[in-house]
């Protein structure tokens, strides 16, 4: 891009007096837009802002002025991660103990850029030294060793609660994005994620920002590490335990390029087998159906559950009506898994340096609903063992059937009335939501089904 009279500067180089100048650095973090009725003129403005990042030393926060329309589009066309030319941005001093500051991530420089809509100018960079700035990106905004570990923050609930803190975490486990309604009638979303470190495990991480949340659909377990800056840290009374918010003053560091990332990238492939799976190996393995003859209806295995009185896991015997058994969608319900372990796997060997003779083997991994008079039970697990029965044939022939004979399979348990004999593992302070699997499926009659199903 060139403009006459436009000269290229550094973050670091800027002055409260520059202009005509062209800055470029890659977005390290960003802001939600928000709308407002203009004071002069009655119409709808916005406001947003993100974080540049030039140099390891050098970033600076930008606040993005315009007509919502604009602000709206300019939040959707830029993401985390573009590199970006920057025109025409005016520099301004930031004000000591501005409380605005609280909202945006801690930066080096002592300045703030504003970018007004018919002033400014924003374009992807497209030079050659693009990949100089896709490097930062990899860079933490603190120094590498300046973070908290997952039990000291346990241990000390009381000094760090409200506090905001760095942590540097593997991804464990991530949660299904859940929209919901703010008390104003907002449609907000929640992304819930489980992290670990070397000296503790199931570590609760949630956001609210829509920015992180797609970010976090591409994170994998145990192979992504995360350097959180200035995330909040706070007691949870319904969990029980301590909970992290990335919030927007927060910067997600994906895979950084540190010493100490590279250490616990490594030591994440070595930890035990995770929670889903050892509740499903359990069902799978060890316990006999025929124990299981609590009666609980939908209802009461949800209130159990979600109480938050006792995370030791129970059994329930559920007579119910199959809602989902989706053996023909678009997800596939067969995963590669070790042999020994269990642990998802992709290559030719376990993932995990201790179970390295585990062979990779095609595993069942469906998710089905089970509904009764008084509710429902979401994303039962139906795996392993108990799967190939329930679905008469083993995962590498089910791979080669066509839509017609998977469909049909479909039909032979869809909506039909069965017992369920479930193995359940309750929310606690590393779970998502309680963990439900099925040891044993069978169809009843519907004489069965009435005479058992219980009140409430």
């Amino acid at each position: 891009m060139s403009h006459a009279g436009i000269k290229r500067v550094t973050l670091n180089y800027l002055t409260p007096s520059s202009a005509d100048f062209l800055v470029v650095g890659v977005i390290i973090a960003k802001r939600p837009p928000k709308s407002f009725k203009s004071k002069k003129d009655g119409s709808d403005r916005g406001v947003m802002g993100f974080t540049l990042r030039d140099s390891p030393a050098d970033y600076i926060n930008v606040t993005v002025w315009g007509s919502k329309i604009f602000v709206d589009n300019f939040n959707a066309c830029y993401r985390v991660g573009d590199v970006v030319d920057l025109i025409n941005t005016k520099v301004i001093m930031r004000k000591p103990e501005d409380r605005t500051d609280i909202f945006q991530p801690p930066v080096t420089s002592c300045m703030e850029l504003v970018f007004n809509e018919l002033q400014s100018e924003i374009s992807p960079h497209d030079l050659e030294d693009c990949l100089d700035y896709i490097k930062i990106l990899h860079l933490p905004t603190k120094p590498p060793g300046n973070f908290l570990n997952l039990a000291d923050i346990k241990a000390n609930g009381k000094l760090f609660n409200g506090q905001y803190v760095n942590i540097l975490v593997a991804v464990q486990r991530i949660g299904n994005r859940r929209d919901m309604k703010s008390r104003t009638g907002k449609d907000i979303s929640i992304l819930e994620i489980v992290v670990m470190d070397k000296t503790s495990s199931d570590f609760m991480v949630q956001t609210w920002e829509e920015d992180i949340i797609q970010r976090g659909s591409g994170w994998k377990p145990k192979d992504t590490v995360l350097f959180l800056s200035d995330v909040r840290v706070e007691w949870s009374e319904f969990r029980k335990a301590m909970v992290a918010t990335i919030t927007s003053r927060s910067v997600v560091t994906e895979n950084p390029s540190t010493r100490e990332a590279a250490i616990l990238a490594s030591f994440a492939l070595t930890v035990p087998i995770q929670t889903p799976q050892l509740v499903d190996n359990i069902a799978n393995t060890i316990i006999e159906p025929e124990t299981i003859v609590n009666v609980m209806s939908c209802a009461s295995v949800i209130r159990q559950a979600w109480s938050g009185e006792s995370s030791d896991s129970f059994t329930a015997l559920v007579f119910a009506v199959i809602q989902a058994f989706d053996l023909d969608g678009f997800k596939s319900v067969v995963v590669s898994r070790c042999s020994i372990c269990s642990c998802p796997s992709e290559g030719s060997i376990c993932p995990r340096s201790d179970c390295s003779e585990g062979q990779p083997t095609a595993a069942y991994d469906l998710r089905i609903n089970l509904f009764d008079h008084t509710g429902r039970l979401s994303n039962c697990r139906l795996t392993g063992n108990t799967a190939e029965q329930v679905i008469t044939v083993k995962p590498e022939v089910f791979l080669n059937l066509n839509l017609d004979g998977k469909t049909q399979l479909k039909w032979r348990w869809l909506l039909k009335k069965v017992s369920a004999r479930l193995l359940i593992k309750p929310v606690g302070p590393g779970t998502l939501a309680p963990l439900i699997s099925v040891v044993e499926l069978k169809r009843i009659s519907i004489v069965e089904y009435a005479s058992k199903l219980p009140v409430a």
